[in-house]
């Protein structure tokens, strides 16, 4: 080997970060948005995109471009996003119990509801708040 090897870990949605300033609204990967748990980011993107362009196109109108006004986009990204990613990141610290994670993995390959929601999850934001609420998780773990 030349050189040692570098690498950087994936910008998982653990933890809130500015997430615009002064003349800049940060997107996606960027923005730390990926999904402790699935690893999903795509989704997240989207919405920041949407949210980003209504932020801009204000920002253009007002003709202020400053942190203050953009940090409304923040506002609106983490009022959408961060439920879900909070419980990402608890699910994620499942992993550390093999017993109680794959008693929870089979119990959702037995229910055919729960394979609907997730096949829908990277694009419906209704299926998306459900996922993010625990007593969807409860309800799954008693198989209702």
């Amino acid at each position: 080997m030349i050189t040692p090897l570098e690498g950087y870990g994936l910008p998982l949605g653990s933890k809130k970060r500015p997430i615009s300033g002064e003349r800049f609204m940060l997107l996606g990967d960027a923005a730390y948005l990926i999904d402790p748990f699935t690893g999903e980011g795509i989704g997240n993107a989207i919405y920041c995109g949407v949210y980003a362009a209504d932020q801009a196109a204000a920002a253009l109108q007002s003709a202020d471009f400053s942190a203050a006004n953009l940090a409304a986009y923040d506002e609106r990204v983490y009022r959408a996003l961060w439920p879900e990613l909070q419980l990402s990141h608890r699910l994620q610290k499942l992993v550390k119990y093999p017993r109680l994670f794959n008693m929870l993995m089979k119990a959702a390959t037995r229910n055919k509801q729960l394979q609907e929601l997730v096949s829908c999850m990277f694009y419906e934001m209704d299926i998306r708040k459900k996922l993010a609420q625990p007593s969807f998780y409860f309800k799954l773990l008693l198989n209702r």
